[in-house]
């Protein structure tokens, strides 16, 4: 199960109905994801060193293995796995305590480590900053995105108004649909 989520994070496809975690039991989800997490090797200093400096980062889980580039591939990887972090129905469903740490350091590394190789700017996005303070508490949780929007550049923020009569489920929607048009007017989604 575990390596369903990840391979369907690593697509192209769209987080609805047809996702894994929509269609499973928390439980099965929840067990999936924690196999694979909680694995010594996401532990190893080594790890991290290959996965920054690997084209070709290879996960093999028992007889199967997923796999994705260095770069833009690992961006847009790391960029789904905040959006699903954030989102109302892994906030809501008792999933959101998935720690799924061990990978996003590896990959944030690889990203950075592209970043640095490229001479590309590689400070925060609206999406970054979202994601790693998604655990703070407000009131209204469409202020955790609203509260935030200060913290982004005048232009990712461009065209998203805060709007109090949608529900935090239709902002996160809104949210969502705004980074994947910033990603991938930026090429990384």
């Amino acid at each position: 199960m575990g390596v369903d989520i990840l391979s369907y994070l690593l697509s192209d496809s769209a987080f609805d109905n047809g996702a894994p975690w929509t269609r499973l039991a928390v439980g099965e989800v929840r067990r999936g994801l924690q196999d694979i997490l909680e694995r010594n090797y996401f532990r190893r200093i080594w790890i991290v060193q290959e996965a920054a400096l690997g084209r070709r980062i290879c996960l093999q889980i028992g007889h199967i293995s997923i796999s994705w580039h260095a770069g833009d591939e690992a961006s847009r990887f790391l960029r789904r796995i905040k959006l699903l972090e954030i989102s109302p129905l892994w906030q809501t469903s008792g999933l959101r305590d998935i720690d799924f740490k061990p990978l996003t350091e590896l990959l944030e590394q690889s990203v950075a480590f592209r970043a640095k190789q490229t001479k590309k700017s590689n400070s925060p996005t609206w999406l970054d900053i979202v994601h790693s303070m998604r655990n703070m508490q407000s009131t209204d949780p469409r202020d955790k995105i609203y509260g935030l929007m200060g913290l982004a550049s005048p232009a990712e923020v461009a065209g998203f108004v805060p709007n109090y009569n949608l529900s935090w489920e239709e902002t996160y929607r809104r949210f969502h649909d705004h980074a994947c048009l910033a990603a991938l007017q930026e090429n990384k989604l």
